[in-house]
């Protein structure tokens, strides 16, 4: 394993691996300013001219060593419960979570080499996540995000951080909190995270979302906050439905194939949930005031805020919502608690008629014209079917190129009669793409290498929108959200699933 970049820090323990070339390690980042949380990328990278390769200054020359982690046995599972039921329904625990964090944010000053303390906890995150590994024997770097590697590395990421709090305070029961955010009861940041003398707090949040403000699984930066906490509520379930329940390849809800040998993939190769909701979460939470949305807000500051651990908690939950026993919690030693999920009976209401092609097509334009799209504007592209009606066909948006420096975000709707289509709560609504502001070294995602593509299942969203039978093209509109100046692609077509 290569550190990339001009500084460099101590090991501090010895390495351990998992898979073939990914390695966990942390050691002591060597930068002044690094407890200021709205230094920004600068602490980490240095001014602009300075700045090595690694998104973050903190990773060893070389691990000539490790070791393979082996599961321990289990004995009492860990039970991780919903974050907004703490106070009312467990008494005692927030207690003990409380004082675990606080025991873990002690040790960045009485021992800041100790990759136990939280600002080493949180640099993991930082260089995983910012191309700061390469691969080993190779050139490439190691990414976490945009693939089938992403549920899976958090979800270790997530089990060390929790035995390291449990064993700080002597607890091997102890599990992490999940914030329940696809919930309507914990469609909030929880209420233990917002309290301004809590080792649970962060000030680098939004100030308009704190409790009891309804979290938005379709944020924007830049438009108006919702007022309407009940469409808000049913906006968030349609969302996690169209990402749960509107696929039909374990490709397309877990990421794209990634193995060792590969270049670093495009953003648009990641799974449904992690180009839609999560993304939602971390900037719905992340400060608008700070340059680059510090804390939650930008991946090479999330883990400093306390309520990312519990919301990537979630985002396993979601895991084992969708995949039942092929990923076993309980090998790992722990359970959830149960929750409702109601946004499995949230699919929209079909159409009562489907809409005639020839009226809704009048200002749509053949791809030939159109790609490739920088998108600064809405684009409505009239594209040819494999078979006419409600055939079983995918949409593929193509070559998907980022330079994300800023958040960006982007909407897909099929057959709307609206040339400005809003929200998700007509049948019409395809799917989103959202991408956090990315900053790393060589092969960096703010200049992607390859153009990934999405892939939308098509199946039931014809019986939805009731198309009509003999209908032999689609129109398919891409509405900006978020920077879509920022984005560009390079075409667009139905194909069969």
């Amino acid at each position: 394993m290569h550190r990339r970049g001009r500084r460099r820090c101590r090991p501090q323990r010895p390495a351990f691996r998992i898979g073939r070339s990914l390695w966990c390690y942390s050691c002591q980042p060597q930068c002044p300013g690094q407890s200021d949380p709205t230094a920004g990328p600068e602490c980490l990278w240095g001014p602009q001219s300075q700045r090595g390769a690694s998104g973050c200054e903190l990773l060893p020359t070389r691990v000539e060593r490790y070791q393979n982690y082996v599961l321990p046995t289990v004995g009492t599972l860990r039970v991780r419960p919903a974050a907004h039921r703490l106070p009312e329904h467990h008494h005692g625990y927030l207690a003990k979570y409380e004082e675990a964090v606080r025991q873990m944010k002690a040790l960045d000053k009485t021992d800041p080499d100790d990759p136990r303390g939280f600002t080493q906890q949180a640099n993991v995150h930082c260089a995983y996540c910012n191309n700061a590994y390469y691969q080993v024997g190779t050139e490439l770097p190691i990414s976490v995000h945009f693939s089938w590697l992403f549920f899976p590395w958090h979800r270790w990421y997530l089990y060390f951080h929790e035995r390291i709090l449990g064993k700080l305070i002597d607890d091997p029961t102890f599990a992490l909190p999940f914030w329940n955010w696809d919930n309507p009861c914990g469609m909030h940041l929880p209420s233990i995270y917002d309290k301004e003398s809590s080792p649970l707090y962060d000030a680098n949040r939004n100030p308009l979302h704190r409790p009891p403000a309804i979290v938005d699984l379709q944020y924007k930066t830049g438009a108006e906050e919702p007022t309407d906490n009940g469409l808000l509520v049913r906006s968030n379930l349609r969302t996690m439905y169209t990402e749960m329940m509107k696929i039909n390849k374990t490709e397309d809800f877990m990421g794209q194939r990634y193995v060792a040998g590969e270049e670093a993939p495009p953003s648009a190769n990641a799974g449904r949930v992690e180009i839609g909701s999560h993304t939602s979460m971390h900037i719905w939470v992340g400060d608008p005031k700070n340059p680059y949305h510090e804390d939650l807000g930008n991946f090479y500051s999330a883990g400093r805020d306390p309520v990312f651990y519990s919301h990537h908690a979630n985002n396993k939950e979601l895991v084992r919502v969708r995949a039942g026993d092929a990923l076993d919690n309980e090998k790992m030693g722990y359970e959830y608690e149960d929750a409702d999920i109601p946004w499995v009976h949230f699919r929209p209401p079909k159409r009562a008629a489907g809409v005639k092609i020839q009226d809704i097509s009048q200002n749509a334009q053949r791809p030939e014209k159109v790609f490739p799209l920088k998108l600064g504007r809405i684009a409505r592209i009239l594209v040819s079917k494999t078979a006419p009606g409600a055939a079983d066909e995918n949409l593929l948006v193509e070559h998907i190129h980022v330079h994300s420096d800023k958040f960006v975000k982007f909407d897909v709707y099929v057959n709307s009669e609206e040339d400005e289509p809003k929200g998700v709560e007509n049948a019409e609504y395809v799917g989103t793409f959202a991408k956090l502001p990315h900053k790393g070294g060589h092969g960096e995602h703010s200049l992607e290498k390859g153009k990934g593509t999405i892939r939308f299942s098509l199946k039931e969203l014809y019986e939805d929108i009731n198309i009509v039978s003999d209908d032999e093209e689609i129109v398919v509109t891409i509405v900006p959200r978020a920077n879509g100046h920022s984005v560009t692609i390079g075409g667009i077509k139905v194909v069969k699933a």
